[in-house]
């Protein structure tokens, strides 16, 4: 029941998450809006650890597994940051639904799951296909180029490999404790980055600031706390593949939310290749865990 709830939970944030980050940065640089974000998420956190009695660890191990963590939190969100510059919300979305695939290959090679079938191999095919569709509409679309793809997809990598990595390095703490570390170590990354450019503050009367700011706090307060939470219970509880279950799903909810709200509109290839993409992460998920099944019972 906790794990059904853990990924709801993952659905519903991340679907919103990717335009959080497009109106976040309407008015604050993504190195402003990232520090904001993962600073006053630090500081939640910080005070519920308090709260709960728990101490937050700086011994070597601790610091290993929250820069394991800021892998994925501060570089992967960083590079997605920069990327909603490029794409739609949505496409970003659909670029991050390569996680459950890349989460399943690195899992056989580092963690020692089950490797790909051919089917599976199939499915990644389509997903290039798909991918290949949405590059070649880039040419008449004003919500997609080039450069905004090679970013998402640099962050999702980075966002696996965090997921990997943790696997090893963040079993000795509490999730709480791990998002805490991660979230400040994340802080000061955004943080020195912002500095170094300048340390640039909006303008006042930015027409979008409190757009903005409502957009920072609510990626603070949820998608940094609740389903960091929510996600760093699954890197502990279940295999790599279906922590990253909730990206075959989000994307699709986040291509609706980023017309509907944001005006996203995308040429009928692109929509078309972000659906063969969508279709063929699905039909890997569902042949994974099928595989997966199978080979509990011949192990039992």
């Amino acid at each position: 029941m906790k794990n059904a709830l853990a990924l709801l939970m993952l659905i519903v944030v991340w679907s919103t998450t990717p335009l959080g980050l497009a109106w976040s940065t309407l008015a604050f640089t993504p190195e402003l809006a990232g520090a904001l974000r993962m600073g006053v998420g630090a500081l939640i956190t910080y005070l519920i650890l308090k709260a709960c009695g728990l101490p937050l660890p700086n011994d070597q191990a601790a610091l290993i597994a929250y820069a394991t963590g800021a892998i994925g939190v501060f570089g992967g969100m960083y590079l997605s940051y920069l990327s909603v510059q490029h794409i739609s919300s949505g496409l970003l979305s659909v670029i991050f639904g390569l996680s459950p695939m890349l989460s399943a290959f690195l899992g056989a090679k580092f963690l020692g799951e089950q490797r790909l079938n051919p089917l599976q191999w199939l499915n990644l095919s389509g997903v290039v296909f798909g991918l290949f569709l949405i590059y070649r509409a880039q040419e008449n679309a004003e919500h997609i180029s080039l450069l905004g793809l090679v970013l998402a997809f640099l962050a999702v990598n980075l966002f696996v490999l965090s997921v990997i990595v943790g696997k090893k390095t963040q079993m000795h703490l509490q999730p709480l404790q791990t998002l805490t570390g991660t979230l400040v170590v994340s802080t000061l990354c955004f943080s020195v980055l912002w500095i170094a450019q300048g340390a640039p503050l909006p303008d006042a009367s930015h027409a979008d600031l409190m757009t903005s700011v409502w957009a920072s706090l609510y990626l603070a307060v949820v998608a940094s706390v609740l389903s960091f939470l929510a996600f760093f219970y699954l890197v502990r509880a279940v295999n790599s593949t279906v922590i990253a279950l909730p990206t075959v799903i989000t994307p699709i909810i986040a291509l609706g939310l980023g017309n509907w709200l944001n005006n996203e509109q995308l040429p009928l290839m692109a929509i078309i290749g972000a659906l063969v993409v969508i279709m063929a992460l699905v039909s890997f998920v569902l042949l994974r865990q099928r595989a997966l099944a199978k080979a509990k019972q011949e192990m039992a």
